[in-house]
């Protein structure tokens, strides 16, 4: 198989003289200069080394949600790639990998982790770990409106809640308030992987999870919950026992959250085992089921743009059928049993 580092071309010579700065945000970024210079003045260079050397990069350039993501969505290229049998240029597996995405994610979740993938390779080319970009003909997938819009109906929804009701067990517990805190507050999977123990609060009167928001370093922002869903996550919390662990929903391994792509999977296996199982519905229905049930409960834009927790009212349409004229919060309004 071939290998990243068979794109090796000898490494620049490492200017070591910066420029004195005038300025404290100029002093900031050429610490992160030095520091990555010293990082990439290493021999042999293995694929194990080059990721970790992109992503203490990423780690230094980016948000704590940023990076986050970019390592979970690069070591989900690395899995799959060094399960790979087949001898092909690295052009042709990052083809085939674009493929393999087509048959098990949605559409926006395979450009996320197919930009993770060229913003990789462009990192290994501009150090001249490569020679050559292999990813340049990446290219992403094709987001129709349609699939982006879809949600479930109510109908949907009643199969799927009494099929989540009938397993009982640990798993399923937690597989059921998982895809209701989609359904009843919109979380994105991304918050509610990293939703830990110590962010559900009382807040006003309200029980709330402080979220950590899409681009946002610290959980500032939180979500309403509605006493049924409080007191799932106490039943879970109950059935699973004090353990120590810190995450609501914590991963196989232990100690650490639960991925969002195993959030994701999850979901789409509940949409399979009661029949949904096309690209149009993918996990972010859940919130955009959300954002249809508010709306018809007669929650206004504006306060669903802020529970969704967009920047603009442009956005949040894109969720919306038709306009509300109700003011109420969004988070109170879904009157539904679940």
């Amino acid at each position: 198989m071939e290998t990243f580092t068979e794109h090796l071309s000898p490494k620049k010579e490492q200017n070591t003289a910066l420029e004195s700065t005038k300025n404290h945000t100029e002093q900031r970024w050429i610490k992160k200069e030095m520091k990555m210079r010293e990082l990439l003045a290493v021999e042999n260079i293995t694929v194990e080394k080059q990721v970790d050397l992109f992503l203490d990069q990423t780690k230094l350039l980016c948000s704590k949600s940023t990076y986050k993501t970019y390592e979970s969505k690069l070591r989900t290229f690395i899995r799959w790639w060094e399960s790979q049998t087949t001898i092909s240029s690295m052009k042709n597996q990052l083809l085939q990998y674009r493929e393999h995405l087509k048959s098990n994610y949605g559409s926006g979740s395979i450009n996320t982790l197919l930009s993770v993938v060229r913003t990789f390779f462009k990192f290994l080319l501009e150090n001249e770990f490569i020679s050559t970009n292999p990813a340049t003909s990446l290219k992403n997938v094709k987001v129709s409106d349609e699939h982006s819009k879809s949600s479930l109906d109510k109908y949907q929804l009643l199969k799927l809640t009494d099929h989540l009701k009938k397993d009982t067990t640990l798993r399923g517990q937690r597989d059921r308030l998982i895809i209701l805190l989609g359904i009843s507050n919109g979380l994105r999977v991304n918050e509610i992987a990293n939703i830990n123990l110590e962010d559900i609060q009382m807040k006003e009167g309200n029980f709330v999870i402080y979220l950590l928001r899409k681009g946002y370093d610290t959980k500032v922002n939180y979500t309403i919950l509605q006493p049924r869903t409080h007191q799932l996550i106490m039943d879970y919390l109950e059935s699973r026992g004090d353990k120590n662990e810190t995450a609501l929903f914590e991963s196989r391994r232990g100690g650490n959250n639960m991925t969002a792509d195993n959030i994701s999977r999850i979901i789409k296996k509940k949409f399979r085992a009661i029949g949904l199982d096309t690209p149009s519905l993918s996990a972010h229905s859940l919130r955009h089921s959300f954002s249809v049930l508010a709306l018809e409960a007669g929650v206004s834009v504006v306060d669903l743009m802020t529970s969704l927790n967009h920047k603009g009212l442009s956005t949040t349409m894109v969720y919306l059928r038709s306009r509300n004229r109700a003011n109420n919060s969004a988070e109170k309004s879904i009157d539904f049993e679940f």
